[in-house]
């Protein structure tokens, strides 16, 4: 994964993926969340630029073919700030702040056939 952020405020996102009923069938991560850092911002709590980060997560098999068989899928997002900051005590979002994210998808597997 890519992100481009330009939100003054750390984020965490986790992927869920859910089957014909609605139910949840998988947790990307399984545990915690995916997080990405706050963009930088000045005294005014607005925006001055954007922070890019990379990662990979690794699946497994069957977490590969629950994902092929999803009906959907959902991410859900949490926003938090640093309560300890003294510069400034709150942040401003604004229309034009985003976060863009880039996923892709690559398959390592053993082909030799023992």
């Amino acid at each position: 994964m890519e992100t481009k952020n330009s939100i003054p405020a750390n984020i965490g996102c986790v992927v869920q993926f859910y089957d014909l009923q609605g139910n949840v069938t998988l947790k990307i991560p399984k545990t915690g969340s995916i997080s990405f850092i706050s963009a930088p911002y000045a005294n005014d709590g607005i925006s001055s630029g954007e922070t890019k980060s990379a990662f990979s997560l690794d699946v497994d098999s069957a977490e590969v073919a629950t994902i092929l068989s999803s009906a959907r899928f959902g991410i859900d997002v949490s926003f938090n700030t640093d309560p300890t900051s003294t510069t400034t005590t709150y942040r401003r979002f604004l229309t034009s702040d985003y976060l863009h994210v880039r996923a892709m998808l690559e398959f390592k597997g053993n082909t030799d056939a023992r």
